[in-house]
């Protein structure tokens, strides 16, 4: 399987660590066999009204966990051109110190693997159900304090990249909150898995899931108002709101070549929504077809380009150029090229 550069798991490590889960595991189903992991108490209490009151009272030990939040992260539909964060809170139920260390999943040497082996030993997780991409870098830990690991007992150094190991304590009790990001790299859906290295559980894992999704802006509907005014119909036939920032005409803000942009300003369209963009077009009779380009520029970081096309008739040139009124310097330039010749 590829790897992405910087840093890898070392595949003893990652060994020792599912022989150590596996152990451990083994210890707590065989305590599940045998019902010891329940504990039942009778409690007697006697009154001045009434003797004997028996209560029975019954506790189960359970599995700990770190993640005291979700372990399913489901993000919101996400542009692929943007991120989305969603957060994650770890919590030490233990009442001694516990070590931490986050890693994405691709930094496994041999990241398919390791899921099944997690996904046998881990039911309650329920990673058979989901097609895990074992080589995506779209999500990564983001907003926190802890350290990056950029070298270290247990990874391989195979080139640059960006911190995407981070080390955390957790004292007895203590609660630390941190944040995932997704940046999608396309229009597609996508699921990995965060895993929280530890020494209480060995191991315990988030389960990450996002759909990168594309804003999609098209015109159509163009009809001519009075005054020759263009009017658009601008539809949003994609799934997500699209915040529209600017109108650009080759460049140049609201207006540009004759063409302006009527109420300039932001706006945003609902998906399968639409709203009339007006634009005025004032030529100045140089030329029979002026075609510019209009961007509309999205918050999102997407930029939507659309072609305006005037004509007018190539034999009223002259005619409508003549109507025009004259700049007050024509007649001084005039003169005084007539006086240089």
């Amino acid at each position: 399987e590829s790897r992405p550069t910087g840093l890898v798991l070392q595949e003893d490590i990652w060994d020792e660590d599912v022989d150590l889960l596996q152990k451990l595991l083994g210890r707590w189903n065989d305590l599940v066999f045998r019902s010891a992991h329940e504990v039942t108490a009778v409690f007697e209490v006697n009154s001045e009204l009434q003797q004997s009151v028996r209560s029975e009272v019954t506790a189960r030990l359970t599995w700990p966990t770190l993640v005291n939040s979700s372990q399913w992260v489901r993000f919101p539909l996400t542009n692929a051109n943007s991120s989305s964060d969603e957060e994650v809170l770890l919590e030490n139920p233990a009442d001694v110190p516990v070590f931490v260390q986050l890693l994405p999943l691709v930094l496994f040497p041999t990241p398919s693997v390791f899921t099944g082996i997690l996904a046998d030993s881990l039911p309650w997780a329920n990673l058979s159900n989901i097609n895990i991409d074992t080589k995506t870098l779209e999500f990564h830990v983001h907003g926190h304090p802890f350290s990056p690991v950029s070298s270290g007992p247990g990874f391989l150094q195979q080139g640059p990249s960006k911190p995407l190991v981070y080390n955390l304590l957790l004292q007895p009790g203590e609660s630390k909150s941190f944040n995932v990001r997704f940046t999608p790299s396309s229009n597609h859906s996508v699921s990995s898995l965060l895993i929280v290295r530890n020494n209480l559980t060995i191991m315990d894992v988030v389960v990450l899931e996002g759909r990168g999704v594309l804003e999609h802006l098209r015109v159509c509907g163009r009809t001519t108002g009075r005054e020759g005014y263009l009017r658009f119909k601008v539809e949003n036939a994609g799934v997500l709101p699209v915040h529209v920032m600017s109108a650009r005409i080759n460049g140049h803000a609201c207006a540009g070549h004759g063409f302006m942009v009527l109420d300039c300003q932001a706006f945003v369209i609902q998906p399968n929504s639409s709203r009339d963009l007006v634009i005025l077009f004032t030529p100045d009779f140089s030329a029979s077809q002026v075609i510019r380009e209009l961007s509309l520029v999205t918050r999102g970081g997407s930029e939507f380009r659309f072609v305006l096309n005037a004509s007018l008739p190539h034999h009223m040139l002259w005619a409508c150029t003549e109507t025009l009124p004259r700049p007050a310097w024509e007649w001084d330039f005039c003169l005084l090229v007539s006086l240089v010749m």
